[in-house]
């Protein structure tokens, strides 16, 4: 959507490494938690009240008001009329499915005819299209004033919706594989509905979802999923309203999610412990704008988390070990400050399909109290800061930064973590291929982690020339650099070819080991990349075949081989 609305954090297990690594220099040695906590909250605290237009750019003087006339709606097939044109293939594809429904695109709109004319509002409607999984492409468009009123345009094409097919892939050295009969666009409703069966690196999964994107009104999405899993079982009910324009006032989220699985604690890329999880959870949370316009908005939430984990030690288990059951009623009280800097990008990600970045700061801060008088153990806190931030350093580059701390006190500070993200991207004009440059920088501290959080350093956390659960610890530091190749030319008006060649760095150490120079871990690569445009999602295949510089803790490196759908980053 074209606002960041507030969301709960689910925090997924993150995963430690060897000891025994040759002496070098440590990097710099940690603070105190408390240290950490004041320097962060008083950066954090210090960006948020920096006023001002987040460009740093005078706010445009107002236009003479008009009215919105006409809305003209023009819902296009996958293949255009051109398109569809250049042969029977092409019409038949058009022919055995439903066409989304002109009133379907017209339920998204943040206007209506008679509406004062404000460009923002075209613009927002113009992301929240963009972002729908039906939906190929979107443009929202004014035409000239005439008699006080703008016409409006409104030129949306259809993905390709209806998925019956089989998945394959593989990462970190496992393979995975999957069937699929999934329908994102019922009867041109804007429904889905999945069946689906996924083996993945952890477990088999079959699944039935249904997705409705507006249950009670527009943008609001109910989402309902049943799985039946090979270790266990998930039902989740989701209905979510959030804010979709800077003005808008109110959000609402409701979720209830009640799960049980087997998992794992590794050490030294070896399994450490094998134990059982159930858990149930419920999140309602309301938010409301306390200020709110086209540049900037501040809103607050309030809301109630309920969390009940429990663990058991499977026989299979290798060593004892095994996480504390956690039982938590939290209220929580949150506040965020939002403003509104998008820029508009193809050639990133998804190839030719636009993206839309928001560049502007988001801040935001939460507290909870889970009082012992609901019934549980003791009283708990948790709190949570985090603040976002990008610049444009020309027509396709930017930086963006982004920086969060949580912890929960249950007597003591408990599961404290600090984490952050730098992504650049570069887009180079003026040559063939097209080409862009993106590179990332994350890293990740715990301090008194919970059992089953760990932090990994493997083929799916960025080092694609180790196998999955290489290196894990409390810290983590990942570097990624990759050179996208784009071919920008559609082949069979299907698919585009593009390349890639990538250089990752990283390393994760077991907690009581510093993090050295010395730890860290290379590999570079060669990549294909297949964006198939008309698809809903997933649009891009990826293939890489990396080369590992330094040994994992089995000793191994070498070539390994990864293919899946979407960038690594």
């Amino acid at each position: 959507m074209s606002a960041i609305p507030f969301a709960p954090v689910f925090f997924s297990a993150a995963r430690r490494r060897r000891p025994g690594r040759p002496e070098s220099a440590p990097l710099p040695s940690r603070a105190s938690s408390g240290q950490i906590a004041r320097l962060l909250f008083g950066t954090l605290l210090a960006l948020a009240v920096a006023g001002g237009d987040s460009r740093g750019q005078p706010a445009p003087a107002p236009a003479a008001t008009s009215r919105i006339g006409a809305i003209r709606i023009r819902a296009l097939d996958v293949f255009s009329p051109e398109e569809a044109s250049r042969g029977w293939v092409y019409r038949t594809a058009n022919a055995v499915r439903f066409k989304t429904r002109e009133a379907v695109i017209r339920r998204f709109l943040l206007f209506h005819e008679g509406d004062v004319f404000e460009p923002a509002r075209l613009e927002e409607t113009e992301r929240n299209l963009r972002v729908l999984p039906f939906l190929k492409a979107a443009t929202v468009s004014a035409g000239p004033p005439h008699d006080g009123v703008v016409d409006v345009e409104v030129v949306t094409q259809d993905a390709w919706t209806t998925e019956p097919g089989v998945s394959f892939g593989g990462k970190g050295g496992a393979t995975t594989y999957g069937f699929v009969l999934r329908e994102k666009d019922f009867l041109g409703s804007g429904r889905q509905i999945a069946v689906s069966y996924d083996k993945d690196t952890e477990r088999t999964n079959r699944s039935v979802r249904y997705t409705d994107p507006y249950l009670f009104g527009p943008y609001w999405l109910g989402d309902f999923a049943y799985s039946s899993n090979s270790d266990g079982n998930e039902t989740r009910i989701a209905v979510t309203r959030p804010f979709v324009s800077f003005v808008d006032r109110r959000s609402s989220q409701a979720l209830y999610d009640r799960l049980t699985l087997n998992d794992r604690i590794f050490a030294n890329g070896e399994t450490l412990s094998r134990y059982s999880l159930k858990r149930e959870q419920a999140t309602a949370r309301q938010g409301w704008a306390l200020d709110a316009t086209n540049d900037r908005a501040r809103r607050i939430f309030v809301g109630f988390d309920s969390v009940n984990d429990r663990f058991s030690l499977l026989d299979t288990s290798p060593a004892p070990v095994l996480p504390g059951d956690r039982r938590f009623r939290y209220v929580t009280f949150a506040y965020q400050d939002v403003t509104n800097d998008f820029l508009k990008l193809n050639y990133v990600n998804r190839d030719v399909r636009f993206e839309d970045f928001n560049l502007g700061r988001n801040f935001i801060v939460e507290i909870g109290v889970s009082p012992a008088v609901f019934g549980i153990d003791r009283t708990t806190e948790r709190f949570r800061a985090a603040i976002e931030q990008g610049w444009r350093l020309g027509p396709g580059s930017f930086l963006s930064a982004a920086l969060e701390y949580r912890t929960r006190w249950d007597g003591d500070p408990r599961n404290e973590i600090l984490s952050g993200r730098v992504l650049f991207v570069h887009k180079f004009d003026g040559i063939r291929p097209l080409q862009t440059f993106v590179s990332r920088l994350t890293f990740d501290r715990g301090w008194n982690l919970d059992r089953d959080v760990q932090f990994f350093a493997d083929g799916d956390n960025g080092l694609r020339g180790y196998r999955l659960y290489a290196f894990e610890g409390d810290k983590r530091v990942i570097f990624n650099a990759e050179q996208r190749f784009f071919l920008a030319r559609e082949f069979l008006q299907l698919f585009s070819p593009g390349a890639a060649v990538f250089f990752d760095t990283g390393a994760a150490t077991p907690p009581g080991q510093p993090l050295r120079f010395s730890d860290f871990r290379s590999d570079v690569g060669v990549g294909i990349r297949i964006s198939i445009s008309r698809a809903a999602t997933n649009s891009v295949l990826r293939l890489d075949l990396s080369y590992a510089l330094d040994r994992d803790p089995r000793g191994r490196r070498g070539l390994l081989v990864s293919f899946s759908s979407g960038q690594v980053f």
